[in-house]
């Protein structure tokens, strides 16, 4: 998905791409994602390899973690991303006869 808005704003030129709403709902979904996968990719290096005190019990319930821990930040980005999917597919299903 990324590629092809990649490659949109390569055919487009900027000014265009910039003025159509859709492009701006594509871009924020893709900022969202990219977010999720960078910020798990960090989790993921900060608890197993700069974690240098082993007594830390690192499977606890997840009521008792921190409001900023990064695995819940990730799940929070990834969650509003997929609302901004599905609202772009529900304005699909509405156009198509076939569909919606």
């Amino acid at each position: 998905m990324l590629w092809s808005e990649i490659k949109q704003l390569w055919e487009e030129g900027l000014s265009r791409y910039v003025s159509q709403w859709w492009n701006w709902l594509d871009f924020l979904m893709m900022c969202l994602y990219l977010c999720t996968i960078s910020i798990r990719l960090s989790a993921y290096i900060i608890y197993v390899y700069l974690n240098e005190d082993q007594h830390i019990v690192r499977y606890i319930v997840r009521t008792y973690w921190h409001a900023y821990e990064p695995m819940l930040v990730a799940e929070a980005l990834f969650a509003v991303g997929n609302v901004l999917s599905f609202a772009r597919i529900i304005y699909l299903f509405q156009i198509s006869p076939y569909l919606g």
